[in-house]
């Protein structure tokens, strides 16, 4: 007899047993398993025991001990179901040809489907591997003036993230980020193996970095690791470059040319980051050398609330309000800055809408790319598209190959094959066609992908098909296809009379869906191709528009990283520029702090009775003698620089055409000999 104190077995597979099972069996089998699960909660415990139970409870659901239909249709249904399995089986080795069409069509369309989403995907999940991330944000300042002219910096002073985590109690850590605008050198002390990293492979941050995002370390130790100002911090493929099989572990890099020069000593390494990630960087070192030694220590001399600008992520508390945070950090920016003209107010952006997000803001200078969310929607409609015309094909060749089945149908039926069974047969096949294609699907996504990933510039996979929740939504888009790609067939073919299938009568019936069918079919592939091409015309279009200079033979040319002055950096150009024309192909030298399309940004004013605040904004940057000529600008008025110009003389500058309107002149004429300040 069973213990009344044992605790009673899950109820829920009794009541699955009794709806499902033959009644004349039910009753032995349940009080059975009800047997066997005490005597197996003696044994293993209850939680073994309940295991144990449910997966019985499973296994009686055999062909021999389920309910039967009722009526004339009691039969084995397990055996009828292996019988359409290999009907439609022997019906796709039958007609090879047609087959293989039908298989290939929906593998391609799915295929080139799951290689958009997988794109999609990855575009929306970025950076929410992180921990916590929905309390991640970084934080974006909306400045505006009297004329409210509103623009978005990358950052603001060094000192608001700290008052930040003490002053506002939601604030539970901080990072401050900021990047170098110059390359730099970087060198293996021990065996000089050096090479010229980019501007964003370098970053400084605070060594509360780990504290807030959740970049793997494989070597290191997070909270002491950047205990020293010359500490450094290499990503695991950056470690391959400089130290190829050594420990990278407390070697030394000297870095010449970035704010913060020295000798480096490796604290840690990181995984390669991922590419979901906006944050990308081979270097991270700590930002209290920036802010102590930056620019030889002008950067510690400046005010902290408007001198170095950095960009700060905040990490809230679980459950913080961000309007709360945002009224109390715009009430500390405004202790902090009393009497500024330019009004700012805070921004606080979620991390996970970084990348999508930030194509509103002026500057987004911290980020390395962005992307496009409205690009994303059309992708995924283009994906949906694409799998409509691929079942919408299946559909067509279907019907179009029926009338090769009369014969089968008419036979089926003068048999006594009942409709429903037919529909059934056929929906099987459909199934099996969907999930053969679905499975060579995923097959030509890893062959596409890496192609794919060569025009975005990315390292890209298949990482969906390690997530369960695409599997269930593989299956059931692959069934939701099945149904919709083989109903209609299915009730095509089974409609057939028997004498008219065997006497081979024309059978086809109304053709208005499949007619509908093959002009959805075609229009919607004329509106893709119709799309494609305009979007390569417009691309071309661009491409070809004249820019106001001549690109065609300008070739751009970094000069040296490492410079010991502003002095000494334009006397070794200066020697560059004179020898570099004694070579034949070479019509005009000229130097430029940056080229065409990167600008540094500052404020110029018509007159100084004008407060700053009101004072446009423009984007400008130094230039040598020839500039003009090698560029091939058209003056429209006044002339080129001179040989008597000093060179990079603050005193004289050029305007284009578009800052005439911004600082009030009608006329070319009238801006020359103006002062701006």
């Amino acid at each position: 007899m069973n213990d009344p104190s044992t605790p009673p077995p899950p109820r829920w597979p009794n009541h699955l047993l009794r709806r499902m099972l033959n009644p004349k069996y039910r009753e032995e089998l349940e009080g059975d398993l009800e047997e066997r699960f005490h005597d197996n909660v003696k044994k293993f415990g209850w939680v073994r025991a309940r295991h144990r139970h449910i997966w019985r409870a499973i296994k009686l659901l055999r062909p021999a001990l389920v309910k039967q239909l009722s009526g004339s249709l009691r039969i084995n249904q397990y055996g009828m179901l292996k019988h359409y399995l290999k009907a439609g089986y022997r019906s796709l080795i039958r007609d090879r040809v047609h087959a293989m069409i039908n298989l290939l069509g929906l593998a391609v369309g799915m295929g080139v489907c799951l290689v958009i989403f997988q794109y999609v995907y990855l575009e929306l999940s970025y950076d929410q591997f992180h921990e916590d991330h929905e309390n991640i944000y970084s934080v974006v300042i909306k400045e505006s003036n009297s004329n409210t002219q509103e623009t978005y910096p990358d950052g603001i002073g060094w000192g608001f993230g700290l008052a930040a985590l003490d002053e506002v109690p939601e604030v539970q850590a901080m990072v401050r980020k900021a990047r170098v605008n110059r390359t730099a050198t970087v060198t293996n002390a021990s065996n000089k193996r050096v090479f010229y990293e980019e501007v964003n492979n370098l970053l400084f941050e605070d060594p509360t970095f780990f504290q807030v995002f959740n970049f793997p370390l494989l070597q290191g130790h997070p909270p002491t690791i950047f205990d020293d100002e010359y500490s450094i911090v290499i990503t695991a493929s950056t470690a391959r470059k400089y130290f190829g099989d050594t420990d990278p572990m407390g070697q030394l890099l000297t870095i010449s040319g970035p704010p913060a020069p020295g000798d480096y000593r490796v604290t840690g390494v990181l995984a390669d980051l991922p590419v979901n990630s906006h944050l990308q960087f081979e270097f991270l070192m700590p930002i209290a050398s920036y802010i102590e030694h930056g620019w030889g220590g002008a950067v510690k001399r400046q005010n902290n609330w408007t001198g170095f600008e950095v960009v700060n992520y905040l990490k809230t508390e679980s459950g913080a309000d961000p309007e709360s945070v945002k009224i109390k950090l715009n009430e500390l920016i405004a202790r902090n800055t009393p009497g500024e003209a330019i009004k700012k107010e805070v921004i606080l952006q979620p991390i996970a809408d970084i990348h999508l997000g930030s194509n509103d803001f002026s500057y987004p200078g911290h980020i390395n790319e962005t992307g496009s969310l409205q690009n994303i929607t059309i992708f995924s409609v283009v994906a949906l598209f694409i799998l409509l015309i691929a079942w919408t094909n299946y559909i067509n060749l279907a019907i179009a190959q029926s009338l090769k089945r009369r014969k089968e149908v008419g036979i089926r039926k003068a048999m006594g094959a009942y409709r429903k069974q037919l529909v059934g047969q056929f929906l099987l096949e459909s199934v099996l066609i969907n999930f053969l294609a679905g499975l060579l699907a995923i097959g030509i996504g890893f062959l596409l992908l890496p192609v794919l990933g060569l025009f975005i510039d990315k390292e890209l996979g298949i990482t969906l098909v390690y997530l369960p929740s695409f599997w269930l939504g593989f299956i059931a888009v692959l069934l939701l296809g099945s149904v919709i790609s083989g109903l209609y067939p299915a009730f095509v073919l089974s409609r057939f009379r028997p004498i008219n299938a065997l006497k081979e009568r024309s059978t086809r019936g109304k053709l208005g869906l499949r007619q509908g069918l093959i002009v959805f079919q075609f229009l919607t592939s004329l509106l893709l191709i119709s799309a494609t091409y305009l979007v390569y015309r417009q691309t071309a279009f661009m491409k070809d528009q004249e820019l106001g200079m001549d690109f065609d033979r300008i070739l751009v040319v970094e000069g040296p990283r490492v410079v010991s002055s502003r002095e000494n950096g334009l006397a070794q150009f200066q020697v560059f520029r004179d020898e570099l024309p004694t070579h034949h192909a070479v019509e005009s030298v000229a130097g430029s702090l940056y080229a065409p399309g990167q600008f540094s940004t500052g404020g110029l004013r018509r007159d100084l009775n004008t407060p700053e605040s009101e004072a446009p904004h423009c984007r400008g940057f130094y230039a040598t003698l020839n500039f003009e000529q090698t560029y091939g600008l058209e003056f429209l008025a006044g002339g080129p620089f001179t040989p008597a110009m000093v060179e990079f003389d603050e005193s004289r500058c050029f305007l284009n055409e578009a800052a005439l309107t911004v600082y009030g002149f009608d006329s070319p004429e009238e801006a020359i000999n103006a002062k701006l300040y």
